[in-house]
């Protein structure tokens, strides 16, 4: 998967990854600092990455997955717990997103969705 930086604040990435982000967190959840060097890092929550498109593998758009707090997954006689719980907050994440209008598509084999940014560069953002 290809990650991109915000390249600027007109990229069509930078202002879906915005509205889906503000998205949840309305509706409760909190959004991970997924910079390493971020003190907040290891407080979990969800991911929100951009990515080109990967002709045959997937669209541009962002990529949406839950990340759980570190010490869940530190605890080694918690890590079947830690596994169990990044599956089902996935899971529940996609049904989330589409109840919010969001064309959400599984992506990878974690867990993650993506929600692909048209030609005009919006998001393929459905009336609720």
């Amino acid at each position: 998967m290809a990650v991109v930086r915000w390249k600027s604040p007109e990229y069509p990435a930078r202002a879906l990854a915005r509205r889906i982000g503000r998205s949840l967190v309305e509706v409760g959840l909190s959004l991970h600092r997924c910079e390493q060097h971020d003190p907040m890092y290891r407080l979990g929550g969800v991911c929100l990455q951009s990515v080109e498109a990967q002709p045959g593998k997937n669209p541009e758009g962002i990529v949406v997955t839950w990340t759980t707090h570190d010490v869940l997954l530190l605890d080694e006689k918690r890590w079947a717990s830690y596994f169990v719980m990044h599956q089902v907050m996935n899971a529940t994440l996609g049904t989330i997103l589409k109840a919010l209008g969001y064309d959400a598509q599984p992506h990878g084999s974690g867990g993650a969705w993506i929600i692909a940014i048209d030609q005009d560069g919006a998001s393929e953002r459905q009336s609720p």
